[in-house]
């Protein structure tokens, strides 16, 4: 029994294969058949380069400038600091991580396909505007024809007379909307044009009947779709390339509800 003590105590000071810890009832070794656990990589580090004076003196050597043999003078322990300086100085630096691309980063295209949903709402809503500013300008006659009429381009300049009628403040939809009608002058993306004729092209008379449509100032910048509404309030929608129309839309030319 001590001998086979003395051989375990042996192996363990050897640390030959399959020694046991010496004292201790388990083996030092991975159990046959365990995998092995896998090693974390390190980061490569750039190689320290060689400052020594002994490095210096090689250089110069090199380099045919004299240096001498034993410890070095003055003079030359300062011009071995401001090598060793350059050295250290010119040593590569370890890669710094490189930030991963944010995942949220808003594309060119993105923004432009928010800007158009923007404001082809926002023109969606203007024409609400212009629909509920007819109803109130139709209860008097502002244009002095002895009916009552909607704000139009035959007695008056369109839908701008909605802000006002011949001098007459009226204030029924903002400055800069009555102004947006032409590209040159948008509204949050659109322009208007008044629709003067019903689908099949016979002019309407104003007195019961009125339509707006808002066109993109830049078609596929500002705005795809073009909109219009009619005089009982219907919204209808389609891609015209961003022309206007001055006709009151069918179902069957592709207008939609928004």
């Amino acid at each position: 029994m001590a001998a086979r003590q003395e051989q375990v105590r042996a192996r363990a000071l050897r640390g030959g294969r399959g020694a046991a810890t010496y004292g201790s009832g388990f083996s030092s070794q991975r159990p046959v058949g365990a995998p092995k656990a896998p090693a974390k990589p390190r980061p490569a580090e750039p190689a320290k380069p060689d400052t020594s004076y002994r490095a210096y003196k090689e250089w110069c050597r090199q380099r045919g400038m004299p240096v001498s043999g034993g410890a070095p003078t003055e003079r030359e322990y300062a011009a071995y600091r401001k090598w060793r300086d350059a050295q250290e100085s010119a040593r590569p630096s370890a890669p710094e991580p490189t930030e991963p691309k944010v995942s949220g980063e808003v594309s060119e295209e993105q923004r432009t396909a928010a800007t158009i949903t923007e404001s082809e709402g926002f023109a969606i809503a203007a024409l609400k505007t212009y629909a509920q500013a007819q109803e109130k300008l139709h209860e008097r006659d502002r244009y002095g024809a002895g009916d009552e009429m909607y704000a139009n381009p035959v007695k008056g300049r369109g839908f701008p007379d909605l802000r006002s009628v011949r001098g007459r403040a009226l204030n029924l939809i903002e400055e800069a909307f009555a102004a947006a009608t032409s590209p040159q002058k948008a509204w949050h993306g659109y322009y208007f044009v008044d629709i003067t004729r019903f689908a099949d092209g016979r002019p309407h008379k104003w007195t019961s009947t009125f339509g707006l449509c808002a066109v993109p100032a830049e078609y596929g910048r500002t705005g795809v779709r073009t909109f219009t509404i009619d005089w009982g309030g219907a919204v209808f929608a389609k891609d015209t390339g961003g022309k206007p129309v001055i006709r009151f839309p069918r179902a069957s030319e592709g207008w939609r509800a928004p």
